[in-house]
């Protein structure tokens, strides 16, 4: 068991955390960490700023994407990755556009960081080229699995992607929204902003047993400027104990109610609270395991074509020891 002392000062911090802030929410805002101490403060929690909704089927076309990643070699100082994407466009609940094949992306990249990024590339290539594919079909919201954001760690050209693509989608009046399944995104006390809204809807009769949306969070001019757009909170099923952060940029198409109960309307039986096109395009996207490995040795087989098969197995092999032994010890 652990020592007591340790024990004692987790469970005196959490006290701390949940219950030092009393009953008021005047007192309680969001705090958003951007790196290198620099914070920035919200606006303070108020009841009021919630906001109950019902779902409605909106005539809206909406498009979506998602890309799973996989590591086909680790060799240290660099992997090999692949990616598979699909996309799918909606108009309530009916699909109306599907891609003929999957597309599968391959690349080398020196980091688990390099990966990700490469990866929010390849779903902005695939958006770009497929809403100008569709030009002049018209299209009201684009719908992504993540924030919207860009960090200045990224390189200049993810950047530069990235703001043409907000800039492309907004002059055509599409409405560009993320939605994220986890956030780091905390109240002053130091709980998770999205625990917060849970725990303070659930004391309110109103928000209980209801779909809200919880906006503003933060003054839009204060955040920096990879972050585009505006951040809200969403509970998109009154039975579900999951709510999202919800980043948006506004068009001169639909507002955030518009969204807000599009997205209800859109909602999953299977996953509650949470958009089916979104879970359809990554279920569609995950690879299997046997896929993986066919894939890996079609990518060994152009190696050797190239004559660059011996090379490449030496630097596997310099990153195999743990695997091959350590783990395997482990699991035994």
């Amino acid at each position: 068991m652990f020592p007591k002392d340790d024990i004692e000062r987790v469970l005196e911090k959490l006290r701390k955390m949940y219950l030092g802030s009393g009953s008021s929410t005047r007192s309680v805002y969001p705090v958003l960490r951007i790196g290198y101490g620099f914070v920035i403060r919200g606006l303070p929690i108020e009841l009021s700023n919630f906001k109950v909704f019902k779902p409605r089927s909106h005539p809206y076309y909406l498009i979506t994407v998602d890309a799973s990643l996989k590591t086909l070699f680790d060799c240290g100082a660099y992997r090999v990755i692949e990616a598979k994407l699909s996309f799918g466009i909606w108009r309530g609940r009916e699909r109306i556009c599907s891609p003929k094949v999957l597309l599968k992306r391959i690349s080398v990249v020196p980091s688990r960081d390099a990966a990700f990024e490469w990866l929010l590339r390849i779903e902005l290539e695939t958006l770009l080229k497929t809403i100008d594919e569709l030009s002049p079909s018209k299209l009201d919201i684009c719908l992504l699995d993540r924030a919207l954001v860009c960090p200045p760690t990224y390189s200049d050209k993810t950047r530069s992607l990235f703001t043409e693509f907000i800039s492309n989608l907004v002059k055509r009046g599409i409405t560009v929204v993320g939605l994220s399944k986890s956030t780091q995104l905390r109240v002053s006390t130091g709980e998770s902003l999205i625990g917060y809204l849970l725990h303070l809807s659930s004391r309110s009769e109103e928000l209980r047993y209801s779909r809200w949306v919880y906006y503003p969070v933060f003054s839009s001019r204060l955040l920096p400027p990879w972050y585009y757009g505006d951040i809200a909170i969403v509970k998109l099923d009154p039975d579900s104990e999951h709510a999202f952060r919800m980043d948006f940029v506004l068009s001169s198409g639909p507002t955030l109610d518009d969204i807000v109960e599009e997205l209800a309307y859109l909602v999953d039986p299977v996953t509650p609270g949470y958009p089916y096109p979104l879970r359809c395009v990554h279920e569609e996207s995950r690879f299997s395991r046997s896929e993986v490995e066919i894939d890996r040795l079609k990518f060994l087989e152009k190696l050797r074509e190239y004559n660059l098969l011996e090379y490449f197995l030496s630097d596997v092999r310099s990153t195999s020891f743990r695997s091959t032994y350590l783990l395997k010890r482990e699991l035994e």
